[in-house]
């Protein structure tokens, strides 16, 4: 973890919505390229990709500024992925 991010994560911890802002700004591109790969419906990449956002503001306080942001943010979008696949999967049925 650089510590630009450390710094943010930590900001972040606080609520501080700047911090989101630019930790938003910084990994959004990366979240959404993984989601449209998985996901090849653009509106539904979008909206997983907002939703990895909100988790993470949900889940501000535990997030750790000596963790991996890139890899906690990759497995809630991947979980994200699975979940609504796996409604996809059940409304076909």
């Amino acid at each position: 973890m650089n510590e630009v991010d450390y710094i943010l994560i930590a900001k972040l911890n606080a609520s501080s919505k700047l911090a989101f802002g630019e930790l938003f700004d910084k990994y959004v591109g990366m979240v959404h390229a993984f989601v449209s790969s998985l996901i090849r419906d653009e509106s539904t990449a979008e909206d997983i990709t907002q939703l990895v956002f909100v988790k993470l503001w949900e889940h501000r306080k535990g997030i750790d500024p000596d963790g991996n942001l890139p890899a906690w943010l990759y497995v809630t979008a991947r979980n994200a992925v699975f979940k609504e696949l796996k409604r996809m999967i059940l409304m076909d049925k």
